[in-house]
């Protein structure tokens, strides 16, 4: 009965009525005592026309202020003070709040400010370039690092941006999304213009299920799989990021498939993501870590990821492509490429000393939520990210005879991206301070088209 209120009322509404039915039935014992039967029939008659007036009429008896829970953020170590939740009551447009069975979600615009989507009390994706960074990355990375992706699986909608960058690449035929929450759709329809309106994309199939439950019971498979959960500290999310989940993706990979799968760097120790990264690693043959502004983005196949940029330069030519990339620096082969950090010895090399997240064994479910709100965290990751660093050589596919000039081109430009990496650290710190703005300037006296830096810049 909670599932059938939940749905056709909302929370609010919900306990009012339950409340309702609790008094009545109080009261009618109470009247059976002192009234005659006729009269204690009235009790529960009178009760099921106010539970009629409830239902029909949203309005009446409100008490909650929506606004605040559309707006209200839970990741935060500290009781929020009483100015500022005046403050952001008076300050922020809510575009979207939708109570649903699985989760509470909404998208919120501070006046004069980025777009954000919440999902039960905790802020998922904006519209701030260092998220679409990440979004659109999930979505472009994989598509790319396989030479003919025409079926696709994306786990979880969030605002859309992986979904419609996965959508807009034009050798995709099949392209289906799994969602948990139906309320989600709407979330996304409120970014439509970030996510290349991915809701009326004729190719689109939208499985209202569990993304996990989907990939473990289907027969299809799929060119693409990218996924981008919630945070691991989030009730249950631990779940996807298990050894099962990650094998389940892996067999539901076609020939020569690519997963793609986020990692979020803030809130989680060093010890969580080596976790994470080692899970991951002993699923695929073939390992991948990239980086982003304070993400990294796993990517895993069974077969050899071979990169040919001339065929890289080709596809990421499409204007479509093209255009979605360059706000986020990753426009050109040179630049995307220039976000990679480590291959499959480094990737297991990092995560030797993590545990492995099993579902019998969720170590993430009880450590992940002790680092929540803990701030410095992204930059202690990029450090230890960093030790790890590779060439990317082995992975880009050379012209005959020039097998060394890219050997050397690939080594400086893993040094470039180890000295980067350092002031990166230092800038998710403390991006303001004159010493970072100095580091940046030597960085850009170096290499001034390096993309990371660009990003930052």
């Amino acid at each position: 009965s909670g599932f059938v209120l939940l749905y056709a009322f909302g929370i609010e509404r919900s306990l009012h009525m339950l409340v309702m039915v609790n008094f009545a039935a109080g009261l009618a014992v109470i009247a059976a005592t002192v009234l005659p039967a006729r009269a204690v029939a009235l009790v529960p008659a009178l009760a099921a026309l106010a539970l009629v007036a409830r239902g029909a009429f949203p309005g009446w008896g409100r008490v909650w202020d929506e606004k605040y829970f559309a707006t209200y953020t839970n990741n935060a170590r500290n009781p929020e003070p009483a100015d500022r939740v005046r403050e952001r009551l008076r300050d922020v447009d809510v575009l979207y709040y939708h109570e649903g069975v699985n989760e509470t979600v909404s998208v919120i615009r501070p006046k004069g400010s980025i777009q954000t989507f919440i999902v039960n009390g905790r802020p998922e994706a904006s519209t701030a370039l260092m998220d679409v960074q990440l979004q659109r990355t999930l979505g472009h990375l994989p598509m790319l690092l396989h030479p003919n992706p025409r079926r696709v699986f994306v786990l979880g909608t969030g605002t859309g941006m992986t979904l419609g960058s996965a959508s807009i690449h034009p050798e995709v035929e099949r392209l289906v999304l799994g969602e948990i929450e139906q309320g989600m759709l709407g979330v996304a329809r409120t970014f439509s213009d970030w996510n290349s309106h991915v809701l009326d994309n004729p190719r689109l199939e939208v499985v209202l299920n569990d993304g996990r439950n989907f990939l473990a019971t289907t027969r299809e498979k799929f060119d693409v799989i990218s996924a981008d959960p919630i945070h691991p500290w989030s009730g249950g999310a631990g779940y996807l990021y298990t050894r099962e989940y990650f094998r389940s993706v892996s067999d539901r990979l076609a020939p020569g498939g690519v997963a793609a799968q986020w990692l979020p760097l803030y809130e989680l120790s060093v010890h969580d993501v080596k976790t994470v990264v080692r899970t991951f690693a002993e699923s695929f043959e073939h390992v991948m870590v990239w980086l982003t502004y304070y993400d990294a983005v796993l990517v895993g196949s069974n077969a050899p990821i071979a990169i040919d940029e001339a065929s890289l330069a080709r596809r990421m030519a499409v204007p479509a492509i093209r255009d979605d990339l360059a706000p986020v620096q990753m426009a050109t082969p040179e630049d995307l490429l220039s976000f990679f950090v480590m291959g499959t010895s480094g990737a297991r090399a990092f995560g030797r000393d993590g545990a492995v997240n099993t579902d019998d064994n969720l170590v993430l479910e009880f450590s992940a939520p002790r680092w929540q709100g803990v701030a410095g965290l992204d930059a202690t990751n990029v450090l230890a990210l960093s030790a790890h660093r590779e060439s990317l050589a082995p992975y880009v596919a050379s012209a005959p005879g020039a097998e060394r000039d890219a050997d050397l081109r690939w080594m400086r430009e893993a040094e470039l991206g180890r000295a980067f990496d350092r002031v990166h650290a230092r800038f998710l710190v403390d991006r303001s301070s004159p010493e970072i703005r100095s580091a940046l300037a030597a960085l850009r006296a170096r290499d001034e088209g390096y993309a990371p830096l660009r990003f930052l810049l």
